[in-house]
């Protein structure tokens, strides 16, 4: 008797053990399951894809884009007297000239623009200018008043601000049928009693005009008063 009821006791045991086993797999299962994710894919901005993954399947990331500095490699053209600085392309030119209505800073994509003039320039020459000038210039006009000027026009307009220093950017499009054609940009600030102005040429190719335009964009981003 003794016997038989020691069995019973031990298939207890084992049948007990065995529930308890099973019930923590389930629980297990239960709590960690797993599930395939579709085979889908997403399109990030910058071309790559990414597919579904994790628990609830959702896309990964997007590969996080990194900013390009088209300047890094641009010179640097420093002024002590009128404390500015600004970056250009490192294969153009930086000259300099008094006229006598201000002073010049040209900035051109090929060495000797001095020697050109509107019956000679090549097909691939670009030029900008950065004029400045202050009251012993009496036949220039004040920055209040290119801003009132500016202002009758319906130009559209924004300003950017460097060093705390605020700068008017006036960009044109393309009209057809002007006497010259093409995308232009006049920028205006003041500082330390001088009033400034950069511009693109008027009278190059359409395409340089372009090139221009971009070129003078990026170039009044780099722009540092340090005086």
């Amino acid at each position: 008797m003794k016997k038989y009821l020691i069995v019973l006791i031990v298939v207890a045991l084992i049948i007990i053990g065995a529930g308890v086993v099973y019930w923590k797999l389930a629980k297990s299962t239960s709590t960690n399951p797993e599930q395939a994710c579709t085979e889908e894919a997403k399109i990030c901005p910058d071309g790559s894809a990414v597919g579904r993954q994790g628990p609830g399947c959702e896309f990964a990331e997007c590969p996080v884009a990194q900013a390009v500095d088209e300047t890094a490699d641009w010179k640097t053209y420093t002024n002590k007297v009128l404390g500015l600085e600004f970056d250009y392309p490192k294969e153009w030119f930086v000259r300099e000239e008094e006229t006598k209505y201000n002073k010049r800073i040209y900035i051109e994509n090929m060495k000797g623009g001095e020697n050109y003039n509107l019956s000679n320039y090549p097909k691939d020459f670009a030029m900008l200018y950065i004029d400045y000038w202050g009251p012993v210039y009496d036949n220039r006009m004040t920055y209040d008043q290119i801003t009132k000027e500016k202002s009758s026009f319906s130009v559209p307009k924004i300003t950017i601000n460097t060093n705390l220093i605020p700068i008017d950017i006036y960009e044109s499009n393309f009209v057809p049928g002007q006497e010259s054609p093409g995308p232009k940009i006049e920028a205006y600030w003041q500082y330390k009693g001088m009033t400034y102005s950069a511009y693109t040429k008027v009278d190059v190719e359409l395409k340089q005009k372009q090139i221009e335009v971009e070129i003078l964009k990026k170039m009044l981003s780099t722009f540092k008063f340090t005086k």
